[in-house]
């Protein structure tokens, strides 16, 4: 059983507009963040992405939702999280996010 993802976190921070060091040599927050943009500019280049589930609590959903955000309205998006008992606007925005 292979327990690797298909496109590492490697792969993904070297998409960051600085270099991936620019999130592995920080904090917590401040590497969510930058990780985030770097997965944002990741999936703008990706031409197959016919929908996008994302799981996780509030540092899955800060990374994720504006990739999300940034996709086409219509291609299905789906936010799981533990930060959906709260106020997600935030993370939703304008968009078709569930």
């Amino acid at each position: 059983m292979n327990n690797k993802a298909d496109i590492s976190a490697e792969t993904i921070a070297s998409y960051h507009p600085l270099g991936r060091e620019v999130i592995f040599s920080q904090d917590r927050g401040k590497a969510i963040a930058a990780m985030a943009i770097a997965f944002e500019k990741y999936l703008s280049q990706q031409k197959n992405v016919l929908a996008i589930l994302g799981l996780g609590g509030s540092g899955g959903t800060a990374l994720i939702t504006p990739a999300m955000q940034s996709l086409a309205i219509g291609i299905p998006k789906l936010m799981l999280s533990t930060m959906a008992s709260g106020d997600v606007s935030g993370h939703i925005g304008a968009s078709d996010i569930s």
